[in-house]
């Protein structure tokens, strides 16, 4: 076997520019929740179209996640080189372990802050918290972190992916239309029925499958026939324009939506200016801390939101570093540990195998290694055997 580093098969990660975006929504997000603050009323008046808006960016979670499973998985559980047993195994444990830390810290914080009665209120809801399935349509209930609920809907998500392998809609550009199509009839379905997809509760995985199926069809779609990289540049910057215009004349969610998924079929190709500039390295990090960061952040908020109208811009913007800290320290110290046992545990398969999938950042041949290596700088390879994480 040949041991030149230009031909060893690597698992192959994000490419940057879409870990930059995640931890820019992830970012936003956190943002967004400012206006549950009295103290930031003023400021987030001024910008509607943000603190308005900004839980769209959840969405662009769920087109992500669809695409890099797909990518991840579509090809090896079709062939049978991933079982359904390795692939549930990595999903909960990419999920669950941070989710059951963050609810034990607020379940002791709980009596401190809201007394026995409230931390009562949510007693009823444990087996669904503790399964993710509190937004599972009747087993529906209310979260003590609120920003869980995106996680619950997308383990439905993750349960209907091995459906779409077997179905075969992800063997073809036609099949991913459909997916595609199923996925904007999902979210002009909630805009006709619900005045909006901002749903959150017993709903919610509608939301998650719809953006979910967007996701993992564009990646068929663009894997078969990819952009030129003059188009991918073009498609970059009428994106952005969508998204700060969108945001400056506070237009429709569904709106920002589309500019976010127009941006992310943009940067896919991994070339042009928006791409380089989703990549350096503190997007990096952040969308590496993006799940620790969405999860605790809502612990900044409900502190800033007793504080009142004492609650100013620079102390919001010291918790959302603190908040960063904490990621930091909760993803070496509990999600990668649990994640790697959990894994091992429940694939029972020992340490998980690397996929056999070559990074197109190593390539030496073809017109991958001269598209990639161009923009070698923000294309990353992955140490862990699962770039969905």
């Amino acid at each position: 076997m040949s041991t030149d580093r230009t031909s060893v098969p690597r698992t192959p990660r994000l490419l940057a520019p879409f870990e930059g975006f995640r931890g820019l929504a992830a970012l936003s997000v956190c943002l967004y929740h400012l206006h549950h603050v009295p103290g930031l009323s003023t400021l987030t008046a001024r910008l509607p179209g943000f603190f308005g808006s900004g839980w769209v960016f959840v969405d662009v979670f769920f087109v992500l996640s669809g695409w890099v499973i797909a990518h991840v998985y579509a090809d090896r559980i079709a062939q049978g080189s991933a079982t359904l047993r390795a692939f549930f195994a990595a999903r909960v444990a990419r999920l669950w372990p941070l989710h059951m830390v963050v609810l034990l810290v607020w379940f002791a914080m709980a009596p401190v802050l809201f007394g026995a009665a409230g931390a009562g209120a949510y007693a009823g809801c444990l087996p669904q918290l503790a399964t993710l399935s509190f937004t599972w349509g009747p087993l529906a209930c209310a979260a003590p972190v609120p920003p869980a609920w995106s996680i619950s809907a997308e383990m439905v998500a993750y349960l209907a992916f091995p459906l779409l392998v077997a179905a075969g809609l992800l063997r073809s550009t036609r099949g991913a239309l459909v997916l595609i199509a199923v996925g904007v009839g999902g979210y002009l379905a909630m805009q006709a029925l619900w005045g909006g997809f901002h749903v959150y509760d017993g709903r919610a995985p509608l939301r998650a499958l719809s953006g979910f199926f967007i996701g993992a069809g564009l990646w068929r779609c663009l894997r078969d026939a990819p952009l030129a990289d003059r188009t991918a540049t073009r498609v970059q910057w009428i994106a952005a324009a969508g998204l700060i215009g969108g945001i400056a004349l506070n237009l429709p969610p569904l709106f920002l939506l589309g500019a976010s998924v127009l941006l992310i079929v943009g940067v896919a190709a991994g070339h042009g200016p928006l791409a380089w500039l989703l990549s350096p390295r503190p997007l990096l990090t952040l969308g590496r801390l993006s799940f620790g960061l969405y999860l605790w952040h809502w612990f900044a908020i409900m502190a800033l939101a007793r504080l009142g109208d004492a609650a100013t811009l620079p102390l919001a913007l010291i918790a959302v570093l603190v908040v960063c800290v904490i990621a930091d320290l909760s993803y070496r110290a509990v999600e990668m540990p649990a994640r790697h046992a959990l894994r091992r545990g429940l694939s029972g398969s020992g340490a998980p195998k690397r996929a056999m999938v070559e990074c197109p950042c190593r390539s030496s041949t073809t017109e991958t290694a001269l598209s990639v290596r161009a923009m070698s700088r923000w294309c990353v390879c992955a140490r862990r055997p699962d770039p969905s994480n």
